[in-house]
């Protein structure tokens, strides 16, 4: 078998379905690892990782620099 190959991707927000952009504010969920913009977030009782510029959180983290595009 061949090595597999990571595609990157332009992840959406879960609740407004709108591309993540580098300065959008956003934040990260304890429970599902989700990136939502901040003034869409609507899960009061979920734990928030993270909040902050998208662009920042991507390149600050290895795992998600691996996959998410930053535009």
């Amino acid at each position: 078998m061949g090595r597999r190959v990571l595609e990157k991707v332009q992840p959406i927000c879960v609740v407004c379905r709108q591309p993540m952009r580098k300065d959008d504010i956003v934040q990260v969920d304890k429970l599902f690892d989700h990136f939502t913009h901040f003034n869409c977030y609507n899960l009061e009782k979920i734990e928030i990782k993270e909040i902050g510029k998208f662009g920042e959180i991507v390149m600050a983290n290895n795992k998600y620099k691996k996959l998410y595009l930053v535009y």
